[in-house]
């Protein structure tokens, strides 16, 4: 029996904590104070020590015991719940096993403080099996693992650990944990009764993750000593960049002392691989190394690729963010700079000619305003918005009256049943088909229903016209006569604006599509200069071969002019920045106050004198190499013709080399000369196509200045049509408005009178119910009648309770007799009572002629309230009508106002000079042979329009020909239609008639087909037959029962009769034994008196007589019951009866004489 005393442990951390910090201050007193007052100080903190000492707590009822697991043979750790927990408890077994264990108290010889535990225990411990992973199950559901160090039995490495929380922290405490076999997996379970699983790092892994270095925080103290270094560079453009630019050169060097640590390392290597190789080389043969095996193993090569390509892919995704940055900021310097210089003019100029073609200089459009560069959007004003509010709100209204008409009609809602059985697999499939068929047909007569709908409303009414040809005619007759009216276009500056921007943008447009043609040609042709060049290099070779008489001049190879290639000035290189960085340090150092542009001037000149130098250079080199291979094939071929003679083999071998050499030479020259020549043509076609441009160009800038004055032109009137435009919109707003609403007030006018005409039909209805209800020859019908059509006041009806019905029930009927009989009393009748039935008359019949009364007066209540609001509809209908009617003629007069207006803007615009160029062939005013010097008066007429106006008459001949023909068909299709209509009217008749009888005679009354095919399986009638077969089976079932039951009792009323038989034959023997009684008692009592004998035998007889008469009644009634109970058993259906248990009374046994027997003896 072990004793943890928690408090001990913990009083004896205090007690050494105490005497920690008593130390610490006795030091420090010993170097303030050495006085002889020490010892007292002394004193009182010993004391003080005693007294500031806890008392030692012993829980109860005792902690917990949580889990525990040996250390080693007699040794084990426990773990602590309650008071002792946060501590892991080591105790051993006692040497004194023979004492009573009840008696014996041991104690913890050492203990272990677990870090945030003590209100967290470990519940349960497990190790890895190599005994290096401590595994902790905690009370809060979490997983705790402390790496420990091979042979801690003690624990003492048991410091870091990992957790994680799985389990539920107030219910989930885990109970078990276990590792796998081979330590790769975990098992957790807790009290919430989840089981996790869990995967384990590998051995090597978790050394290796254990083996890494922790990040250490850097003390701020390290960099206060470091003072920041001035910027002596003059050109800094701030202390960021300056910043910047130092960090970049200390990597700069870090990553140049690398590389030349490498390079070092390298050069040692193969130093001595130097040294290798010369010592195998001075080797004996037979044991010297061959080469291969010298070289390293190729598995190494790959790992040392593959290690490459990881650090240059780990470096370029350091860098990327770097490499993005720079390449943005360089495309946006290209950018600033290049587009800046659009209006660099490229020229291209012909290989063989003079022609050449240059670009538009195109300079970027000017922003006019925001307002020019935006297309007028349509919007939708705000009346629209207005009225289609109006209308929601009104759709709204009309949907809530009709939701309350038609919640009138409804009387009572059907009431659904639950399903309490269970349906087959086969009834609910059959119930599914049957309800998809029905969805399938809903779904087919909804769609049948739309396209009729959709075909009814695209239906035109009878009196309708097609609006274009009601325009049409307008025009006609507007317009009839000689003179054929044009109504124009109404124009305001706004539209001269957008279509001056417009012509602009498509000049721009058609500028930059030639610009980007002619940047294609000089790059078509900087590749046929190179092309040129590889192929006057190969004519070059070819030519070395051949021989000088037979060599035909090379063609004159093209050069790229310096306007061809304005763009070669802004490319640079490496060299030519650090020219230039080295131009510019050498202005600082010679203090020289020159600008920028003298730096770029100077730096372009030397440019352009190295490329010169360089150009120099190659002519120069490719004339003595031409040169030096020509002398030199002639003194090859001297030899040769002054040399001994050339075999025929070999003569014939040098002219077949000699032919191929030349047709090589000629196929060269003459796809040089062809693709000069085709390059040449382009530049043709694109000169005169540019021509052609530039004339087009140049009408549309003539057309620009055209279009200019006529926006100043329309800037005059502005401000008077700007306000006609503001009452047109006002007046469309308010159009728009009205009609929306008129609209809308027909449509709910239109549903008042539908819904007028349901009540209508509702109390026609409730009529002839209650006509029904009364029967034929009532004689109270007159009574009834006057009831049910009695006017009373009529009070609302309002949620309440019953008791409160029926109290505001009396009190009206008393309040509203006074009304009641002015009522009766203006008709000139007798007073009815109505609060009483008459006798005689049926009770039910009187109150439901009461509550269809009810009935009636709702519904003429709701009908006059319908009838008002139609009224009321209607006088707004009119009203609007009316508004409408004005604000068309308002609208039509502001109309008239612009038109005049616009006319007289086309008029100032017709009178302003436009710019028309013509052609000598094109003027046909001729005044005596020759042409007028003054052209003022002289029409300008296009010929291809004169020729449309003559064609025009011919046309409209033939147009009135066929609008004839087409009136006549018309007319023939317009009696055809009549025709069919009426047909097929007939035809829908007797359909229709036929349809009906069909249904009579197979439904026998009119069914709506629609609903009928919509029908879907009755789960209800299903779920009774499945409940219908159910009772069957347990109704046979107790059938069953209760023939056995019907057998018993024929069982048993066999027995009781066979036992009856007995008891009548015993009756019989014992009036055979009477008799034989009778015979004896009257041959013995013969001496008696015969008077007093009689009586007595009379007497006798009769109660035996009548004891057997009640027997056999009671006998034959219980075998008529028995009769009956088998022959309703015999019945299919028959109610069954309960046996008959009454029993038989026995026998009374009969009286007999035995003092005169004896007597007679």
């Amino acid at each position: 029996m072990f004793c943890i005393l928690n408090s001990v442990f913990q009083r004896e951390e205090d007690i050494a904590r105490n005497k920690a910090i008593k130390e610490k201050k006795k030091k420090a007193k010993e170097e303030q104070l050495k006085d002889t007052t020490k010892l007292d100080v002394e004193q009182e903190e010993e004391k003080e020590e005693k007294e500031e000492l806890p008392p030692i707590y012993i829980p109860d009822p005792p902690s917990p015991l949580c889990c525990g697991f040996y250390s080693q043979p007699g040794h084990f750790w426990l773990s602590m719940g309650g008071f002792d927990s946060g501590f892991l408890y080591h105790c051993k077994f006692s040497e004194n096993q023979d004492e009573d264990p009840e008696q014996r108290q041991d104690e913890p010889f050492s203990f272990l403080p677990v870090h945030n535990a003590e209100d967290d225990p470990i519940c349960s411990i497990t190790f890895s099996s190599n005994r290096q992973l401590l595994l902790c199950g905690m009370n809060s559901g979490s997983i705790r693992i402390y790496p420990l160090q091979p042979g801690d039995h003690s624990l003492t490495s048991m410091q870091a650990y990992w957790t994680l929380s799985i389990h539920d922290n107030q219910y989930g405490h885990l109970r078990h944990i276990c590792c796998s076999h081979d330590d790769l997996y975990v098992l957790t379970a807790g009290d919430d009764g989840n089981i996790f699983s869990f995967s384990l790092l590998p051995p090597e892994e978790m050394q290796q993750s254990l083996q890494r270095k922790r990040a250490k925080i850097p003390s701020p103290k390290i960099t206060l000593g470091n003072e920041t270094e001035d910027i002596e560079d003059p050109a800094a453009y701030s202390l960021e960049m300056a910043k910047q630019k130092l960090q970049n050169d200390q990597l700069q060097k870090e990553a140049e002392l690398k590389v030349s640590e490498k390079q070092k390392n390298l050069s040692e290597l193969q130093k001595k691989f130097k040294k290798v190789l010369n010592d195998n080389q001075n080797l004996s043969e037979h044991i010297r190394l061959k080469p291969e095996e010298l070289q390293l193993d190729q598995r190494c090569y790959k790992q040392a690729e593959r290690l490459k390509a990881q650090r240059v892919m780990e470096v370029r995704k350091q860098l990327a963010w770097e490499q993005e940055r720079c390449s943005i900021a360089l495309k946006k310097l290209q950018d600033w700079f290049r587009n800046s210089l659009g209006g660099k003019i490229v020229i291209v100029v012909a290989t063989q000619t003079s022609h050449r073609v240059s670009t538009y200089h195109l300079p970027e459009p000017a922003e006019l305003s925001a307002q020019v560069r935006h297309r007028r959007t349509t919007r939708e004003p705000v009346g629209h918005r207005d009225a289609a509010l109006d209308c929601r709100k009104v759709r709204a209204e009309t949907a809530k009256g009709s939701t309350k008409i038609d919640e009138e009609e409804v009387l009572c809602h059907p009431v659904i049943r639950t399903a309490k059985i269970k349906l087959g697999d086969r009834q609910e499939e059959r119930l599914r088909k049957a309800a998809e068929k029905a969805e399938q047909a809903r779904a087919k007569i909804e769609k049948k229903k739309q396209e009729w709908a959709q075909i009814y409303a695209e239906k035109p009414s009878e009196d309708y016209e097609d609006p274009k040809d009601v325009e049409a005619i307008r025009e006609a007759k507007e317009n009839i006569g000689d003179y054929i009216g044009v109504k124009h276009r109404r124009v305001n500056a706004e539209m001269k604006r957008e279509e001056l921007i417009s012509l602009e943008e498509n000049m721009h447009e058609k500028q930059s599509e030639v610009n980007r043609r002619i940047v294609a040609l000089r790059d078509s042709k900087l590749r046929l200069v190179s092309w040129l060049r590889a192929r006057a290099q190969r004519l070059q070779k070819v030519q070395q071969r051949l021989a000088v008489h037979l060599r035909r001049p090379p063609p004159i190879l093209p050069n790229m002019l310096t306007e061809e290639v304005p763009e070669e000035k802004l490319r640079y290189s490496h060299s030519t920045l650090e020219r230039y960085r080295s131009l510019r340090e050498q202005r600082f150092r010679d203090l020289e106050q020159e600008g920028a542009a003298s730096l770029l001037e100077q730096l372009e000149k030397e440019m352009e004198a190295d490329k010169k130098e360089e150009e120099q250079r190659r002519d120069v080199e490719e004339t003595p190499r031409l040169s030096v291979s020509s002398v030199t094939r002639e003194e090859e071929e001297t030899p040769v013709d002054e040399g001994s003679e050339l075999s025929e083999l070999e003569e014939e071998l040098q002219k077949e080399e000699e032919i191929r050499l030349l047709y090589e030479q000629n196929t060269l020259l003459e796809e040089m000369e062809t693709a000069v020549c085709q390059f040449d043509a382009e530049l043709l076609l694109l000169c005169q196509q540019k021509l052609h441009l530039d004339w087009r160009l140049k009408l549309a800038d003539l057309r620009l200045v055209t279009l200019f004055q006529e926006m100043l032109l329309l800037k005059q009137f502005q401000r008077r049509e700007g306000g006609l435009h503001g009452k047109l919109n006002t007046c469309i707003t308010e159009e728009n408005s009205i009609t929306s609403k008129l609209g809308e007030c027909n449509e709910q006018l239109e549903m008042k009178r539908r819904d007028i005409a349901k009540l209508q039909e509702r109390e026609k209805a409730l009529t002839a119910a209650f006509q029904a209800s009364l029967g034929e020859n009532n004689k109270y019908e007159e009574f009834l009648t006057k009831v049910f059509k009695k006017k009373i006041k009529h009070v609302k009806k309002k949620e309440q309770t019953g008791n409160e019905e029926e109290e505001d029930s009396e009190g009206d009927s008393e309040e509203d007799d006074d009304w009641d009989d002015d009522y009766d009393s203006e008709e000139g009748g007798a007073a009815v009572n109505d609060s009483i039935c008459p006798e005689g008359c049926e009770p039910e019949l009187f109150e439901n002629t009461l509550q269809l009364r009810e009935r009636r007066l709702d519904l003429e209540e709701l009908l006059t309230e319908e009838k008002k609001s139609a009224e009321a509809l209607k006088k707004e209908n009119d009203n609007l009508a009316k508004k409408e009617k004005s604000v068309k003629s308002s609208r039509a007069a502001l109309e008239d106002d612009l038109d005049l207006i616009n006319r007289e803007k086309l008029q100032k615009i017709s009178e302003l000079d436009v710019v028309v160029p013509l052609r000598l062939h094109q003027i046909e005013y001729v005044v005596n042979g020759s042409v007028p010097s003054d052209l003022s008066e002289a029409l300008v007429l296009d010929k291809s329009e004169l020729d449309r106006l003559k064609g025009r008459i011919q046309q409209l001949q033939g147009e009135k020909l066929h609008q004839k023909d087409l009136h006549r068909q018309a007319r023939q299709q317009h009696t055809k239609l009549i025709h069919d209509h009426r047909n097929m009217a007939a035809t829908i008749q007797t359909l229709e008639q036929q349809c009906n009888e069909l249904m009579r005679t197979k439904f026998g009354r009119l069914v709506d087909l629609e609903a009928l095919q919509m029908l879907s399986g009755n789960r209800r009638l299903e779920e009774l037959k499945q409940e219908k077969l159910l009772k069957e089976a347990a109704y046979a079932k107790e059938i069953r029962q209760w023939d056995a039951k019907v057998e018993e009792a024929r069982q048993a009323v066999m027995e009781v009769t066979t036992c009856n038989t007995e008891h009548l034959r015993s009756a019989t023997s014992l009036n055979e034994q009477k008799k034989e009684l009778q015979l004896i008692l009257s041959t013995s009592q013969k001496k008696m008196g015969r008077q007093q004998f009689q009586d007595y035998r009379r007497r006798t007889d009769q109660e035996a007589i009548q004891n057997l008469q009640d027997l056999v009644i009671k006998q034959s009634q219980q075998a008529e019951a028995l009769r009956r109970e088998i022959h309703l058993l015999s019945c299919k259906g028959g109610h069954m009866l309960p046996p008959d248990q009454t029993r038989l009374p026995p026998l009374s046994p009969l009286r007999t004489p035995i003092g005169s027997i004896n007597t007679g003896k």
